[in-house]
């Protein structure tokens, strides 16, 4: 049987995160009996139990629910765009690092994405380059905004060329504040609306923006069946002012993007489907933020087996380095 590789799963070094207990700037931790509470910053909590930062619980999940291989990022830490320069450098130099030991460690298992200081193109690929060149991490991940500001603009260019260039990956992820978060609309509405248009904005921004077009050959992984994009792509291509991209909108999403399956909306994987194709839908479950059997349940009652089957055992992103 072919393996099957969760393209989105999510690991929280411990050794960092209890780094951090005790702390008295942003970001801190405490914990509270068996879990972690992180803040990153004033007015922002998150619960961490032992599978979001014990590599073991993440590996003994991953062979409870079938998973070969895991594409870990640590996303939640790795949000730097806010602290100081210095403090941004250093965080994701070490989570780039303890993420490089567990790959090296497990290197049938794991597939380690590195995070970078985005707020600073020339600090980005310092830490870009070391993670890929040196440690050997695999794929970048990048939140969906700056602390606040666009993904894209004309500083950051070199950043996505030196992307391409490695020949890796780029995993779009939500950033755990979204563009919308100064509205104040509530946590719900946070996460389970905002943080799915922030991707989508931010994946427009590298089409609109003309990354895609500069980066030719560069590969983008949206998560979450492309947020919102699925569903107001026929909007975006009648409302294209100003915007003189070299290709239309769906040859970027069906050419250059893939989406994972994380999502639990009936119909979302028909539209993704639809949209993108069946052979750019990768199999993910946002482990440990989602329970890998809900996942997996998602996607055998809402696709047909002989796609079923295609999503879980053939569908793969070419630019990834996965074990043999």
């Amino acid at each position: 049987m072919p393996s099957i590789v969760d393209y989105q799963a999510h690991w929280y070094p411990r050794s960092y995160v209890d780094s951090l207990v005790g702390r008295q700037e942003f970001p801190r931790a405490r914990r509270e009996g068996n879990e972690i509470l992180y803040e990153p910053r004033p007015g922002e909590l998150w619960r961490m139990g032992t599978e979001y930062v014990d590599l073991d619980a993440h590996l003994a999940d991953m062979d409870a629910n079938g998973i070969d291989t895991a594409v870990i990022s640590a996303n939640l830490l790795g949000e730097v765009s806010r602290l100081e320069l210095p403090e941004a450098v250093r965080i994701t130099q070490l989570l780039n690092e303890l993420v490089a030991e567990a790959q090296h460690a497990h290197p049938q298992q794991i597939v380690g994405l590195c995070m970078l200081p985005m707020q600073d193109s020339g600090a980005a690929l310092q830490v870009l380059n070391r993670a890929i060149c040196e440690l050997g991490l695999h794929g970048v991940c990048v939140l969906s905004n700056i602390g606040g500001q666009p993904l894209v603009a004309p500083d950051l260019l070199p950043v996505y060329r030196r992307i391409e260039e490695l020949g890796v990956p780029l995993f779009l992820h939500p950033s755990h504040t979204s563009i919308a978060v100064e509205a104040v609309l509530g946590p719900t509405i946070e996460v389970g609306l905002a943080w799915m248009f922030d991707t989508a904005a931010a994946a427009l921004a590298l089409i609109y923006g003309g990354v895609l077009d500069a980066c030719p050959s560069l590969t983008v992984v949206h998560p979450h069946l492309g947020g919102t994009l699925p569903y107001v792509t026929g909007r975006v291509m009648e409302c294209e002012i100003g915007a003189s991209p070299q290709h239309d909108l769906l040859s970027y999403l069906r050419t250059r993007f893939y989406v994972d399956c994380v999502q639990k909306t009936p119909g979302a994987l028909r539209l993704a489907i639809e949209t993108y194709g069946a052979e750019r839908i990768l199999y993910g479950t946002d482990f440990p933020w989602v329970t890998r059997p809900s996942t997996r349940a998602y996607v055998e009652d809402n696709l047909a087996p002989d796609v079923l089957h295609q999503v879980l055992y053939h569908n793969a992103l070419p630019a990834l380095r996965l074990p043999r």
